[in-house]
């Protein structure tokens, strides 16, 4: 989890990225006053989706490199969207607006026509028992890292290492620019009509990152 709140007109992280239950996320929620979150998971879902992936994903992947693999089907996604869901529910009577998103693809989109940067945006949460490839995720993460809080001029005090850190501070902006800069997202639909859960699912607009 990571929390951003404006101090003096810029944007700073509130504390530093952390592993967190879902409990004291909520309870992080109250103490703070937070009014948007984002959160990695499917929130919204209809039975009619029988294969797991719902229009608002089919129409992420036709923005995503073709075979990226990015966006999964929620039947493959074991409890990432339970507890996403459960988390959503939780934070409803809390947190005024509940957003889904999708921190890579939000990552790649920022990273324009950068091959460098794309590159590593393909590299990044590599899981290896391999320490020269674990190594290597982690100076993707950290290029990553540099590259997202200079672009929304994010004061951070060091750059990280964890992919699950970057994670967060993607989602936590993505929270941000849905009130403060809207023209910066795009809304991916979900279009089955006998939906439930919450949303909209909300990614960074594939014309952010031209300018990089």
């Amino acid at each position: 989890m990571a929390a951003l709140c404006l101090e003096s007109g810029r944007l700073k992280i509130c504390g530093d990225p952390e592993p967190m239950k879902l409990e004291p996320i909520v309870h992080f929620c109250e103490e703070k006053e937070v009014v948007a979150i984002a959160i990695d998971a499917p929130l919204t879902a209809a039975l009619s989706d029988s294969r797991g992936k719902r229009s608002s994903d089919n129409e992420l992947s036709n923005l995503l490199p073709r075979g990226s693999k990015w966006v999964m089907s929620v039947n493959s996604m074991m409890a990432v969207p339970v507890r996403g869901q459960l988390l959503a529910e939780a934070l409803s009577p809390i947190v005024g607006t509940i957003l889904e998103t999708h921190p890579r693809a939000c990552l790649f989109f920022a990273a324009g026509t950068s091959s460098e940067l794309r590159e590593a945006v393909a590299k990044y949460k590599y899981q290896d028992k391999d320490k020269d490839k674990v190594l290597e995720a982690k100076s993707c993460v950290a290029q990553l890292w540099r590259m997202w809080t200079k672009l929304f001029g994010i004061q951070s005090k060091k750059s990280q290492d964890s992919h699950d850190a970057l994670d967060a501070l993607v989602c936590a902006t993505v929270a941000y620019l849905y009130h403060l800069k809207p023209e910066t997202l795009t809304k991916l639909v979900h279009k089955a009509l006998k939906r439930y859960g919450r949303g909209p699912f909300i990614v960074l607009s594939p014309d952010v990152g031209k300018g990089v």
